[in-house]
């Protein structure tokens, strides 16, 4: 058996310096999680009011030949009118469907 600093102690000891570590390295995790988030929030908006804005009928800029076709933006819209989404739950299937959705609309309306 490898014998390491924290062995030489007697257990109740390691345990409490253990548990007390961890729960530091939680509350960094917790804090970086936070930032990750948000990170993530803002991209998304972003990425979403790009969307929007392409689809402004102010917007002088020219759609793709994809993006002005009738059966794609019908395709899309359905697409968005049935994900299945249940906020409450705050399950990442929901955030990994929005994103789905919003990497397909932002390819077909953003220029290339």
């Amino acid at each position: 058996m490898i014998k390491t600093s924290s062995s030489r102690k007697n257990a109740p000891e390691a345990t409490a310096e253990t548990r007390e570590q961890l729960a530091r390295e939680l509350k960094a995790l917790r804090s970086l999680f936070r930032d990750i988030v948000m990170r993530y929030q803002t991209n998304m908006e972003a990425k979403i009011l790009t969307c929007v804005d392409r689809l402004s009928p102010s917007n002088d800029e020219p759609l793709s030949a994809d993006a002005s076709n009738l059966k794609t933006l019908q395709s899309l819209l359905s697409d968005i009118e049935n994900l299945k989404l249940k906020p409450r739950k705050g399950r990442l299937k929901d955030i990994r469907r929005i994103d789905a959705a919003i990497e397909k609309i932002s390819e077909i309306l953003t220029p290339q």
